[in-house]
């Protein structure tokens, strides 16, 4: 069961993928909200310019932490 529920606040952790492909994760440290949480994934909208097209992605829980 994942972590994580639509609405929570969530910062991405994860320098590698950000590092390799940008266009689909945002810098570490950014914040974002999950939308949807599917069964290995979530689904976050990041900041407007932070990631591309609509800066909404799948994302995994090792990936995240909740923001405090």
């Amino acid at each position: 069961m994942s972590r994580f529920k639509a609405g929570d606040k969530v910062i991405f952790c994860d320098h590698l993928c950000h590092q390799f492909n940008g266009a689909h994760y945002p810098a570490p440290g950014t914040v974002g909200t999950v939308e949807q949480v599917g069964r290995d994934e979530r689904m976050v909208q990041w900041p407007k310019g932070s990631t591309s097209d609509c800066d909404k992605w799948l994302a995994r829980d090792e990936q995240l932490k909740l923001q405090d």
